[in-house]
């Protein structure tokens, strides 16, 4: 009896015990499997900077001095450099017998998935050295943005750096439809450089680690960055309304698109067009073009040039390199043909750029003597 009393006196307390123990054992779990994700987490994780408003561009850029690591399709580290351009650290001096572009477009014109050798620009300068004028071209595209976002810093931009030429590098023809007649980029821009676009996210990109960042972007973002509606019962959720599988996509009035922006600037305009090509699964030997209606571009390419805006074409190219199994699209860890443009298309733009200068500079000098 007095045994039985003693060992219903002792198991409450050794099931306290074990909990404990069970309830540390967890909490070192935890700890080791968090640093070991946060140790590891540079090698598979993207970085995560602050940004901040540039004081001549006027918009928001990433922080001048960080390193930005690309973990997604590529693998790269990106150098910051002056008003947040991706690979180009400074901007040197103009020299003589030097032509200055100023690069413009999305993430594709960005090149954060290859390294910095690799980039546009750098591809366009390497190309450029053994012409009669050095190119120097720098990087001014930003992801995400289009033309309402190029125009206005035109402006703002030319004096201060020099430019000769703007290029915009095209690979959605979609990136051209939104405009306006006022989108001149006569805007005056922030004088505060410090001045941050978001204050809270730029406090969450520096103290908070990216690994951390990432996991709750997966959880409440989707993956084209809009808020994920979380749902916390059994059952089908409630959807979204089902497409009738018609898409109508607006055409812009293409006069007015190359007017405002051949009006936004005094300088040359020059536009590639670089749509992305993925293999063909009708005809393993050709590619498709993941444009629609592409045999509209040579009416946009007449209707460009009768507003003094220069336009090149480089599809064939582009299906040429692909037929040779240099795809200009994609990366190893991801699908042939689709992505960011990678280094060999990086290099069929540079090359077909700077030939492009070239005849410029040739049917300006012929334009002169006359």
């Amino acid at each position: 009896m007095i045994r039985d009393a003693a060992q219903r006196q002792a198991t409450p307390l050794g099931e306290r015990i074990a909990a404990h123990r069970i309830l540390f054992q967890w909490l070192v779990g935890v700890a080791v499997g968090t640093t070991l994700i946060a140790v590891t987490s540079p090698l598979f994780i993207r970085s995560y900077l602050p940004r901040r408003i540039d004081r001549m561009r006027g918009v928001s850029v990433l922080q001048p001095g960080g390193e930005y690591r690309w973990r997604s399709e590529g693998y790269a580290t990106t150098s910051i450099g002056d008003h947040g351009m991706a690979g180009r650290s400074i901007v040197p001096e103009k020299l003589s017998k030097e032509i200055r572009v100023a690069i413009w477009g999305d993430s594709q014109a960005e090149g954060m998935p290859v390294a910095d050798e690799a980039k546009l620009h750098r591809q366009i300068e390497r190309l450029s050295k053994d012409s009669e004028y050095r190119i120097i071209a720098l990087p001014m595209a930003r992801s995400g943005d289009d033309l309402t976002d190029w125009l206005p810093q035109f402006r703002r931009v030319e004096d201060e750096l020099e430019i000769d030429l703007h290029v915009l590098l095209v690979v959605e023809i979609a990136d051209l439809f939104e405009v306006n007649e006022s989108a001149t980029g006569l805007e005056v821009a922030p004088t505060n450089p410090t001045l941050d676009s978001n204050s809270h996210q730029a406090w969450i990109a520096t103290s908070i680690p990216a690994f951390m960042i990432h996991a709750s972007r997966r959880v409440l973002r989707t993956p084209d960055d809009s808020p994920r509606t979380l749902r916390f019962r059994p059952g089908w959720g409630s959807g979204t309304p089902a497409m009738d599988g018609t898409i109508v996509a607006s055409t812009p009035d293409w006069n007015l698109v190359m007017r405002t922006i051949a009006e936004s600037t005094d300088r040359p305009v020059h536009i590639i067009y670089a749509p992305k090509i993925v293999p063909s699964h009708k005809n393993t030997a050709d590619v498709v073009f993941g444009e629609p209606d592409v045999e509209a571009i040579e009416s946009i390419r007449s209707i460009a040039h009768h507003n003094q805006v220069s336009l090149t074409d480089i599809r064939e190219s582009l299906r040429s390199s692909a037929m040779k199994n240099r795809w200009p699209h994609g990366f190893h860890n991801g699908r042939i043909g689709e992505g960011h443009l990678n280094e060999t298309g990086y290099q069929i733009i540079a090359l077909d750029l700077v030939r492009a200068i070239d005849a410029m500079r040739v049917h300006s000098m012929g334009s002169t003597a006359r």
